[in-house]
């Protein structure tokens, strides 16, 4: 059994390859083959293609003899090209359409928790559509809809903490958001490439707590020993900013709008249903926090 993994130096897919290589064989898709952990994946085992999902010939030389494709790359940051637009909805587009010529088995979409039509966030819009898609198509598919990640937005205010000292807070941060582990997704990914009953479904995975931007402040302050000086961006500021120099320059308004939406959107979830049916132990903010600073 041959697995192309679609965004294989990410956060989800660095865990995911490694998970995966003793029991089949893995390719990466990546644009960068060159990267210093394209070269780690390879040196584990992995086969490294060059892949854009900005290019169709790229992506179905990839997809070529696989049977099972996970879809985990995504353009939110906007850089060089790879944004939204042209990533999350083209470009997985343009792969569906690839898997399905090529005769992909199963193919597992990573999305996100809170995915919709008439989210003002393009990502979450994109990632509802690429839903639809699959949905309407002859794969056989699962949709994964994941909370934020823990190793990318808890550890936007964290990260600064162990760098300086010191924070910034966008908006108020008491609005109670449920954060999961980047490597909890990849190991329910694995587990849902080989589950029959997981085929057209759509499952949702988040972490065991619902937690506060000011709480996961005092999660790194209390790892670290320090308290940290924390600076708020208030919502109003923000919501300015968004619809100002965020329509002039697509990246920032995107992250802006992202941050309103975590301050002030219904942000938590119940993992219990998931875990009843797919067992596993969720990696809690505390033990993301500790690998981190090294302890």
């Amino acid at each position: 059994m041959t697995l192309l993994v679609i965004g294989g130096t990410s956060r989800v897919g660095q865990v995911l390859v490694p998970l995966a290589l003793p029991t089949r064989v893995v390719r990466v898709a990546t644009r960068d083959p060159h990267s210093a952990t394209a070269r780690k994946l390879s040196e584990a085992g992995a086969q490294i293609v060059t892949a854009d999902l900005r290019n169709a010939a790229s992506l179905q030389s990839a997809c070529a003899g696989v049977d099972t494709v996970v879809a985990s790359a995504h353009g939110f940051p906007g850089v060089k090209g790879n944004d939204v637009r042209s990533v999350d909805l083209a470009g997985h587009r343009r792969l569906i359409k690839v898997a399905v010529s090529c005769g992909i088995k199963r193919f597992i979409y990573v999305s996100a928790l809170g995915a919709g039509p008439n989210v003002p966030v393009d990502l979450f819009r994109a990632k509802w559509t690429i839903e639809q898609d699959l949905a309407a198509s002859t794969l056989a598919w699962t949709v994964l809809r994941a909370s934020p990640f823990m190793e990318s937005w808890a550890a936007l205010v964290g990260q600064p903490i162990l760098d300086r000292g010191r924070t910034t807070v966008f908006g108020r941060g008491t609005n109670p958001i449920n954060f999961v582990s980047a490597g909890d997704v990849a190991r329910l990914a694995l587990r849902l490439a080989d589950d029959p009953g997981a085929v057209n479904q759509v499952v949702v995975i988040g972490g065991p707590e619902n937690l506060t931007m000011l709480e996961v402040i005092t999660r790194f302050e209390r790892a670290t020993g320090r308290k940290a000086v924390v600076r708020h961006v208030p919502l109003p500021v923000m919501r300015i900013m968004r619809n100002t120099v965020g329509r002039m320059i697509a990246p920032l308004g995107r992250q802006i709008a992202a941050g309103i939406l975590l301050d002030t959107a219904p942000m938590t979830f119940d993992p219990t249903p998931t875990l009843m049916r797919w067992p596993m132990e969720l990696t809690t903010l505390d033990m993301v926090i500790a690998r981190t600073i090294g302890h």
